[in-house]
């Protein structure tokens, strides 16, 4: 008999996961059918998505977790409404700790997560291993680093809508030589030559800055020289606050192995500071570290109470598939309707690769969709970043600021040779150096001071993905594209074949490769 338990993030990044027979098997976010980004509306979408993918209904049902204690009155009409089972409420921080384990292949871990929780603890570490996850600490919302970043955020003038964190990671190194009274007075972050605590028993500090940083009532222009020099400060405290945490789960845990969840461990600086710690036998960083993942970990926790071992063995490649009849139906109506021009293509990978080469931006549309914020190869916009001007075209079409950084797709088998202590990161989720012998091959990749958030692609995790750079890198040497998110701005990432042809339409793509269709704008 089939055990089907169904998780919920319910809020910010709603979202639903469905785990069947204890494995994994769909996971989607509410914002990618409502087009809502960070969507908070009820997730009836992901939830119809994920029981049809698994050809399941309600009734089939052993459980319900939703990764927050508090449910509304609300949320239990919803979900009343649907035939769902009564809701087992698992706490946030829980939640996120029993995802970022269950997705590691850890037997065993320290989990650190580090979250702007509105209640409960906002930091929290967790030992986790066969037995249970088990919180041994926990530190509440007066710490919260998740809020302390969203604040920096809002005063340097880019918090125009929720969710906007991102935007102050990459506005930070713009900051390192503007201003020295508030570079100054940035923390300088722990010695990073200890894995363990500097002092012990110390409590740990929340992030701070001098409040001559924060005073400001009204937000400061964008990309001034009082955001810029903000963004530094802020961002080298939450350096140094996720050093310390990281270092006292540790002590905590007499463990070498670190799971890092919530929203600040899409902090990709604060995760390459980690990850350098002497001693650390490994990292893992769960793909969709934001609330949206809680909807696997409370699942994961009800099914560790059951007796259950969860199973993750695909972590991001979750969401709605494009099927052959799909592609073709949207196509087929968008050529009648004479918006566009298509071909069904014999290889995908190598057409798209000549385009690429010659030096168009394209849309790389392919198999399931993404579970979580970062696009990684099916729901993309590729290009090649041999020129400065094509990063501002990027931008451009994606509405960006142009200050703002691109990231690298990498063939892992080559990331040593152009990034600098280079380590696996399938999910672009730590920056590294660009080597200062490549940086002028690549400059559309490489951010103000030489670093990039990077992918590393193996042929294994994503076999079309890696066939497409593989056919970059034999027409032009270079064995790593320009990967970033298949939308423009304020809109979540394309799930259908229409999405991706209406992005076409709308942000001036060159091409889009839906599929083994080519498809141009009419």
């Amino acid at each position: 008999m089939t055990t089907a338990v169904l998780g919920l993030n319910l809020g910010q990044d709603a979202a639903a996961a469905l785990f069947v027979d204890g494995e994994l098997v769909a996971a989607v976010e509410q914002e990618r059918f409502d087009a809502d980004r960070h969507s908070a509306a009820f997730p009836t979408d992901a939830v119809r998505f994920v029981l049809a993918q698994a050809g399941l209904d309600v009734k089939a049902l052993a459980g319900l977790a939703v990764g927050d204690d508090r449910i509304t009155e609300a949320d239990r009409a919803a979900l009343a409404a649907l035939g769902l089972p009564e809701p087992f409420p698992v706490p946030h921080a829980l939640a996120h700790a029993e995802g970022a384990f269950a997705s590691s292949g850890f037997a065993s871990a320290a989990v650190l997560v580090a979250d702007g929780h509105a209640h409960g603890d906002a930091v929290a570490i967790f030992h986790a291993d066969a037995r249970g996850v088990v919180q041994l600490a926990g530190f509440g919302c007066a710490q919260s680093p998740g809020d302390f970043y969203s604040r920096a955020t809002a005063l340097c003038g880019l918090a125009t809508r929720s969710g906007q964190e991102g935007k102050l990671m990459g506005l930070a190194p713009w900051g390192t030589a503007v201003d020295a009274a508030y570079v100054h007075a940035a923390a300088e972050p722990s010695d990073a030559a200890s894995i363990a605590p500097a002092v012990p028993d110390a409590p740990l500090r929340p992030p701070v800055l001098p409040e001559a940083l924060m005073a400001s009532t009204t937000p400061h222009e964008p990309f001034g020289p009082a955001s810029r020099a903000l963004a530094f400060a802020a961002q080298r405290e939450i350096e140094r606050f996720m050093l310390d945490a990281a270092r006292r789960a540790f002590a905590l845990t007499g463990a070498r192995r670190l799971c890092l969840a919530g929203g600040v461990a899409l902090n990709c600086n604060a995760n390459a500071a980690i990850a350098a710690l002497p001693g650390l036998e490994a990292l893992h960083i769960q793909p969709a570290a934001n609330n949206a993942g809680t909807a696997a970990g409370a699942a994961a926790h009800f099914l560790r109470r059951r007796g259950i071992a969860p199973v993750v063995r695909e972590q991001v490649r979750l969401g709605p598939d494009l099927s052959d009849t799909d592609i073709a139906g949207a196509v087929g109506r968008a050529v009648r309707e004479g918006r566009v021009h298509a071909r069904c293509v014999a290889d995908a990978a190598a057409e798209a690769a000549a385009r690429i080469a010659a030096g168009e931006v394209i849309g790389w549309c392919h198999g399931r969709a993404e579970f979580g914020p970062r696009a990684l190869g099916n729901r993309s916009i590729v290009a090649l970043p041999d020129t400065a001007a094509r990063r501002d075209r990027v931008n451009a079409i994606k509405r960006r600021e142009a200050w703002r950084p691109l990231a690298p797709s990498v063939l892992a088998e080559c990331a040593a040779d152009w990034f600098v202590d280079a380590r696996p990161s399938p999910h672009m989720l730590l920056t590294f150096k660009v080597r200062p012998e490549k940086r002028l091959a690549v400059p559309a990749i490489v951010h103000v001071d030489g670093s990039a958030r990077v992918q590393t692609v193996t042929a294994r995790d994503n076999p079309r993905y890696h066939a497409l750079i593989s056919e970059v890198a034999r027409l032009t040497g270079l064995p790593l594209v320009l990967n970033t998110s298949l939308n423009t701005r304020s809109k979540p990432m394309v799930l259908t074949a229409s999405d991706c042809i209406d992005c076409l339409l709308d942000s001036g793509l060159d091409a889009a490769f839906i599929g083994d269709w080519l498809v141009l704008p009419g």
